[in-house]
């Protein structure tokens, strides 16, 4: 299993970092996530997946359709920045002053977008998925707005899945624990 998980990292490696350079140079805050969406919604639309955006603001809820109706399986990555000024030089800094994707977000969206992909191209898939952009987790932490759109029921989701880069574990570490955890 170990090395069949490697083999998929590195098959979609490349387009993880390329969204993800490209997320980290438009960091935005809050609920004002235009050009965070607008990327988010062109990869989706490059990979086929359906989408619906303008939810809780600016996030975005798509579907991947699995072949068996019942329960769904959400998985989510937050969006927004922090009101940080970036001092790295590396190629894909943050071109919003006072704005940077230092809490991983950027990564978060990248990965989720990539494990999206991968899943298109398994067929059957039996359950369907539902992949959540969430805005506005860092401030005001509104987690409560996605909630409150009634979408948890409407897809009758029982499962809810997100992940944090945790970059203090050695690479290929997957860290987790039963029940709630961030």
């Amino acid at each position: 299993m170990e090395e069949k998980i490697k083999k998929l990292s590195e098959k979609y490696l490349e387009r993880v970092m390329e969204l993800r350079r490209e997320l980290h140079k438009y960091p935005e805050i809050g609920f004002d996530l235009f050009k965070t969406t607008e990327i988010v919604k062109k990869e989706l639309d490059r990979i086929g997946i359906p989408y619906k955006s303008e939810i809780a603001k600016t996030g975005i809820v798509a579907t991947i359709k699995g072949g068996k109706p019942g329960k769904t399986v959400l998985l989510r990555a937050d969006m927004d920045a922090l009101p940080l000024t970036e001092e790295s030089r590396c190629d894909f800094k943050s071109t919003h002053e006072g704005k940077m994707h230092a809490c991983g977000h950027d990564g978060h969206m990248s990965t989720l977008l990539a494990f999206a992909k991968y899943l298109t191209t398994i067929q059957p898939l039996e359950k369907s998925v539902l992949l959540i952009f969430q805005p506005a987790e860092e401030a005001p932490g509104r987690a409560k707005d996605i909630v409150e759109t009634g979408i948890f029921k409407k897809y009758n989701v029982k499962a809810i899945y997100g992940m944090h880069l945790f970059p203090e574990l050695p690479e290929g570490v997957v860290a987790c624990k039963e029940g709630p955890f961030f």
